[in-house]
């Protein structure tokens, strides 16, 4: 069975690998020698497994592959290290694309961002909660006229202290990442 993720991995790095190749390309004036030679590659992985049945021995793009991979090892190591730092890299680029997108969000209710924490689950299935501490924009900078809103006493519970518009932003990310609303987090800071 390794074999053949062994095997399958090689290919998804060949795959990977000529994609990014064609994207970097300067000009068309190449692309078709450089096609032709990745589509020899091509052929020698994808003939692979059949080699290895009839014992024909293994052509040398293993070794390629692990250097272009960065796990240089020997084969006998278990590319534990590899996988975490392979879903290391996807956590943190899946938390940055959900931090981008609730950013705009806060920005598009007139609101820039002092800090903001977004904590996803470890199977990046669902977002668990958002915390942000947010600022009203100056009224310089909106197209309408900004009045600050009156502060409740301190005797009012806490759920009629926050503003009608963080609690609209807070429904609309919840209704965005299907979260509770109980799970986000939005504090304003004082001008």
């Amino acid at each position: 069975m390794s074999y053949i993720s062994h095997w399958l991995r090689n290919l998804s790095f060949f795959l990977i690998f000529s994609a990014f190749a064609g994207i970097i390309l300067p000009n068309e004036k190449y692309k078709k020698y450089i096609d032709l030679c990745f589509g020899i590659v091509l052929v020698i992985i994808m003939l692979q497994p059949i080699t290895g049945l009839l014992g024909l021995g293994e052509f040398p793009v293993d070794e390629l592959f692990d250097q272009i991979a960065g796990s240089a090892a020997p084969s006998s190591a278990s590319g534990d290290e590899y996988t975490d730092l392979q879903w290391k890299l996807v956590k943190e680029s899946f938390d940055s694309q959900v931090k981008a997108q609730i950013s705009a969000m806060i920005e598009e209710k007139g609101y820039s961002i002092s800090s903001l924490e977004v904590i996803s689950s470890e199977d990046l299935a669902t977002i668990t909660s958002v915390k942000a501490t947010v600022r009203k924009k100056e009224a310089a900078s909106r197209p309408f006229i900004y009045i600050e809103p009156v502060k409740p006493s301190s005797g009012a519970n806490a759920s009629q202290a926050e503003p009608a518009e963080i609690k609209k932003l807070k429904t609309e990310i919840s209704d965005f990442y299907k979260l509770s609303v109980d799970n986000i987090f939005i504090s304003e800071m004082a001008s």
